[in-house]
């Protein structure tokens, strides 16, 4: 242990990903292994240039050399083995809701956090002891119990917390025969300032990894034992958090309860003005999970009580419109402009095709 992170949060956590989750749900639901048939699944959108493919199955990454969200229907060979599928997005929902049940066998419900559709974090800090002797037995218990279930594999990442967590999954646990990576603050020199690629490392792309070239930092190592003040002072406060995951730190708490639009607009806004470094940005998703009952209303000293329920009535007739009649029936003016999407995405579920039947 290092004296550093000696007071930093410890728990047991587990990152569980859905192995090509879209290619695997449509693999199993035509009586499929997920593993070994080439499927790739190909979204007819407009303005996809053609047609994008949102999965691939790891035989067809392997005979086609075919890679979701890059390669496109152009990119497909003329084979007879290969499987080319629509989406169905409503199917892929069903199946995000039915693991997540499974992993509520393991903890409690409010310590699984749906992280995307395919990946879910886990605090097992609590319950882990209650199903095998070691958390990577629990974890093997896990895998098993959803392939048995449902068909499909899953690939963990363990830590003591959630960044850890995130890194031996997509660094160890996609690349070795068990499906399961660790890592510990005890292992972070081994485990993380090890990683020589920058790029390989969760939240450094490209340009980022440029940045901190241009600082003299070219591996996870080289970023560990940089000033933090430097940091900070040079890239902001995604700089402070660079040097947290280089040394496996994460104290991330999730909390702010509220459905109010206009609050949560301004958060995500405040919250991408202060990441944001001027690049293109072609997509941004945001998720929503902890859901619970709109049981009160939270007062605030910075403005007047009649102004709080006001705009909640509101949000509350908004809400009764789209709900009985539908969200194209009340839309803002600007989606009724030339290149509006809004009313034309509503049919969509995530931005594809719901599908119009799952099991």
């Amino acid at each position: 242990m290092n004296l550093f992170t000696d007071d930093e949060p410890h728990g047991v956590f587990f990152l569980i990903d859905n192995k090509s989750f879209y290619a695997s749900c449509e693999a199993v639901s035509r009586g499929l292994n997920p593993l070994k048939v080439p499927l790739v699944v190909l979204s007819e959108a407009e303005n996809t240039n053609g047609g994008l493919i949102l999965a691939t199955s790891p035989e067809a990454k392997h005979l086609f050399h075919l890679k979701a969200n890059v390669s496109r229907k152009r990119d497909l060979p003329n084979d007879p083995r290969l499987w080319v599928v629509p989406p169905r997005m409503n199917l892929y929902i069903q199946r995000n809701l039915q693991i997540n049940q499974i992993f509520h066998q393991f903890t409690t419900e409010k310590e699984v956090w749906p992280y995307s559709i395919d990946e879910s974090i886990l605090d097992m800090t609590h319950t882990w002891r209650l199903f095998g002797n070691s958390v990577r037995e629990v974890a093997r218990l896990i895998q098993k119990t959803v392939r048995q279930k449902l068909g499909l594999y899953t690939t963990v990442g363990i830590g003591d917390n959630p960044v850890q967590a995130k890194l031996a999954l997509d660094l160890y646990a996609k690349h070795n025969h068990e499906l399961i990576g660790e890592i510990h603050y005890e292992t972070v020199p081994d485990k993380i300032w090890s990683i020589t690629e920058l790029t390989d490392v969760w939240g450094i792309g490209p340009r980022m990894a440029k940045r901190l070239n241009r600082l003299h930092i070219h591996n996870m190592y080289e970023l560990a034992h940089t000033n933090p003040y430097l940091l900070k002072q040079q890239l902001g406060i995604i700089g402070s958090q660079l040097f947290a995951t280089a040394w496996g730190i994460d104290r991330a708490q999730v909390t702010e309860p509220t459905n109010d639009n206009q609050v949560l607009t301004q958060q995500l806004l405040w919250l991408f003005r202060q990441n944001w470094d001027g690049q293109a940005v072609r997509n941004i998703g945001v998720y929503s999970s902890k859901l619970s009952a709109n049981s009160g209303q939270q007062l605030n000293l910075f403005e007047t009580p009649h102004n709080q329920i006001r705009r909640s009535r509101l949000n509350q007739v908004i809400d009764e419109i789209h709900r009985q009649f539908g969200f194209t029936k009340l839309v803002y003016a600007t989606s009724l402009l030339k290149g509006g999407t809004a009313i034309k995405r509503a049919s969509l579920v995530g931005g594809h095709n719901g599908g119009n039947s799952y099991e």
